[in-house]
């Protein structure tokens, strides 16, 4: 029998910097937390980071990252403020993984529901 190949889990992931820089610690970091969500599971098609600061300085600058994962059935959006480049998309990520979880705990009750409905447990 042969072995079924496991789904690819390379998911594209984009970048808008608006007077904001991501270092490549940063971007491995965003990189790695996507795909490991990603891995074995085929409802992450990719993912989207905008960062920004939003007063226009460097001095006292609030950033704001959002974050938007191309999920299916419906995408998934999480926006941090922080006074650092690094809290505001940690902070986003997290945000996003619960977000992911739920999602898929909700999918995992309804399909659960549909079985025990039809008298498959």
């Amino acid at each position: 029998m042969a072995k079924k190949a496991a789904p690819s889990t390379d998911v594209a992931i984009e970048y808008a910097l608006d007077d904001a820089t991501l270092t490549r610690g940063m971007r491995a970091k965003v990189t790695d937390r996507i795909q490991r969500l990603a891995g074995g599971h085929r409802d992450i098609l990719g993912a989207a980071v905008a960062l920004e600061n939003m007063r226009g300085t460097k001095r006292n600058a609030e950033y704001r990252c959002r974050l938007v994962l191309y999920f299916k059935p419906a995408n998934i959006v999480a926006v941090h403020k922080a006074a650092t480049e690094k809290a505001a998309l940690l902070e986003a990520l997290d945000a996003i993984e619960r977000q992911v979880r739920q999602q898929r705990e909700r999918m995992w009750e309804r399909t659960r529901a549909k079985r025990v409905k039809r008298g498959r447990v």
